[in-house]
């Protein structure tokens, strides 16, 4: 604020006796037709029906502390704008220049802001004050609330950060933007998730900092994680891809992905549509990745999900019955021609099936490569069909699959290391026929993404 007619340079009160003219005009209110708030206007002309929010400081002994000239601004703001509720909130006793305490100080008073107002969003005015008040509240605003963007746009708890610049008689409002150093180290923490393949949570970090092709890329890929194949053949077909991207050798990850009237129906080693050999691979490539990162409870879901999908994918690619792509509709077929002609290949169960379980799609599965001769994907299903608690084999009695996944599932409880270990050196042998001598595809995809940063 300016204290005019006093005769200071500027009519700014020197530093020196800033605290104790400010008293002075506290208690001599008849002054305040002399003082002139600068640069808090520019800003709350745009917002004259806010809540207000200043924060001042009081050491002990007072020295150049804003203490009164809170209490004057808040008086002179209410006059000229009476829609405003305005409030002054005290640092006391704290150094305005020791970071360490301001970001303690600003933390509790952030959180409480949010509790008292979880519906609002905040525009945060980072002017006037030190340095380091400057930079502990940028701080605390940044990792408590989410900045306003077009995609959040109307959301609450988001915030816009402003600073104002004197220009003349003008004040200049910019918005604050982050340094570059804070750029790259966010952008290091976004590579850590990446690598640890957590997708989602590196574009809730990313705040549109990665380039336009690292950010479509790694959209692509959490969609991949997380098996969205319908929305990524909506949306990120490979027309949807730049040249600059097609020509980058790592896209044959997501071209041999993609689907095409030439490829779709194409026979591989397993004898698969492409549309499944696709679920297949990035099923075994997620289990893999979740197992050398030991969690191995959505390691085992994962293992199990590639199983069902090996299966039916086989029998619809090599029979009548699309059960892999139309399960509800063609499950009661499928079942009724094993019950009907098949029904010698069921006697290892106790009773008659009565529903088509996986066990009983493994076993025809198993049945039926054997019959067109496709040994690979005859021998994979065998191995895999052991794993299932109906076939009662040795070697995973302790801990069946569908057991440990029954468990997850509906009883909550986790898989230990030890009895993921007896499924290690199976999902080694299915990841290693699959991929052959190809790169793991999680690993492409994020270096993919990570070489576009």
């Amino acid at each position: 604020m300016r204290y005019l007619n006093q005769g200071y340079p500027e009519d700014f009160i020197p530093k020196n006796v800033f605290y104790d003219k400010t008293k002075f005009l506290w208690e001599n209110q008849s002054e305040f037709k002399n003082i002139e708030p600068t640069i808090l206007p520019a800003i709350l002309d745009k917002f004259p029906d806010c809540k207000l929010i200043m924060f001042t400081s009081l050491q002990d002994p007072p020295y150049q502390d804003t203490y009164y000239e809170g209490y004057i601004l808040k008086a002179l703001f209410k006059k000229q704008y009476p829609l405003m509720d305005v409030e002054v909130r005290n640092f006391e006793n704290i150094n305005p220049t020791n970071e360490d305490d301001l970001v303690e100080k600003f933390n509790f008073e952030l959180q409480s802001l949010k509790h008292l107002y979880p519906k609002s969003n905040f525009i945060v005015y980072n002017t006037g004050g030190t340095h380091q008040q400057k930079n502990a509240l940028k701080a605390i605003v940044e990792f408590y609330f989410e900045p306003k963007t077009d995609e959040n746009f109307g959301k609450t708890g988001t915030y816009q950060l402003y600073q104002g610049n004197e220009k003349g008689e003008e004040t200049q409002i910019e918005e604050i933007k982050k340094t570059a150093v804070e750029r790259i180290n966010i952008l290091s923490d976004i590579k850590t998730l990446i690598l640890n393949n957590n997708y989602g949570a590196a574009l809730t970090l990313n705040q549109n900092l990665l380039r336009r092709n690292a950010q479509l890329i790694l959209e692509y890929t959490k969609l991949r994680w997380d098996g969205m194949w319908s929305e990524i053949d909506r949306k990120y077909g490979l027309d949807k891809f730049n040249k600059k991207i097609k020509d980058q050798n790592l896209f044959h990850v997501i071209q041999d992905a993609g689907l095409s009237s030439e490829n779709d129906n194409s026979r591989n080693l397993f004898r698969l549509y492409q549309r499944h050999y696709r679920i297949c691979k990035t099923l075994l490539s997620k289990t893999y990745n979740l197992a050398q990162k030991k969690e191995f409870s959505r390691a085992v879901l994962s293992f199990h999900q590639f199983i069902e999908w090996i299966a039916r994918a086989f029998i619809e690619a090599n029979s009548e019955f699309e059960i892999a792509t139309n399960y509800y509709k063609y499950k009661a077929p499928l079942f009724e021609d094993c019950m009907k002609n098949h029904e010698y290949l069921f006697n290892i169960f106790d009773e008659s099936p009565k529903y088509l379980s996986l066990p009983v799609i493994l076993l025809y599965g198993e049945k039926l490569a054997d019959e067109i001769g496709n040994l690979q994907t005859k021998n994979l299903l065998k191995r895999l069909m052991i794993t299932q608690s109906t076939f009662r084999n040795k070697e995973f009695q302790k801990n069946y699959l569908d057991s440990l996944r029954n468990g997850i599932a509906h009883d909550g409880k986790g898989v230990t290391e030890k009895e993921f270990d007896a499924y290690q050196p199976l999902i080694e042998i299915c990841y290693r026929e699959f991929f052959q001598k190809e790169n793991d595809l999680f690993k492409d995809l994020n270096d993919f993404i990570i070489s576009n940063i």
